[in-house]
């Protein structure tokens, strides 16, 4: 099951969007994830005659539609905001990595 968390800020008139992921496992077992979820699924009605599909990305477009039409804007969510200081420490990292590799070998 996906939900969106829409958390608004009146004062300044903005929000934040969380994607909570909620999912069964075998032997019962569940699982719930939370922060910035992009995916699709398809499947078949239990009669096996209509076919269904969900894209996480139309959930956020309507959203982002809704709140824009009403003067809002978004703002990351904290966990984006920490995922993409990690992945910019990690890409400089590997440049720097690179670097230094590209130097002790240069002939």
């Amino acid at each position: 099951m996906h939900t969106y968390r829409v958390e608004l800020h009146p004062r300044e008139k903005t929000f934040t969007m969380t994607d909570i992921v909620r999912t069964r496992g075998e032997f019962g077992s569940r699982t719930v994830e939370r922060g910035r979820a992009t995916y699709r699924t398809w499947g078949r009605s239990l009669d096996g005659g209509e076919r269904t599909s969900f894209s996480s990305a139309d959930g956020h477009r309507l959203i982002r539609e809704a709140a824009r039409e009403l003067g809002w804007q978004e703002l990351r969510p904290t966990s984006a905001k920490v995922a993409l200081v990690f992945g910019v420490i990690g890409g400089l990292l590997a440049l720097g990595t690179l670097v230094a590799l590209a130097v002790v070998f240069w002939p």
